[in-house]
């Protein structure tokens, strides 16, 4: 009974540290799909992960013709 119990439990052991070896794959993060629409308007934009309170970042490539006060928020969503 001991010898069955023991190799069910080695069985188990090396089943689980074989999932966990193979699970744990290193995926490399896709870049984000720009549409090409946009391409002649932003140089450059914030990506990646972002929480609410994040701020974020997008470069224009021609300068803004009017004043922009960057502490006041946009309206609408």
């Amino acid at each position: 009974m001991k010898s069955i119990l023991m190799t069910v439990l080695y069985r188990t052991v090396i089943v689980a540290f074989l999932f966990s070896l193979f699970s744990c794959q290193q995926q490399t993060p896709q870049p984000p799909s720009i549409d090409p629409g946009f391409t002649s308007y932003i140089a450059a934009f914030t990506a990646g992960h972002l929480s609410r309170q994040d701020g974020i970042r997008i470069r224009l490539t021609e300068a803004f013709p009017d004043q922009v006060d960057m502490s006041e928020p946009i309206d609408g969503r």
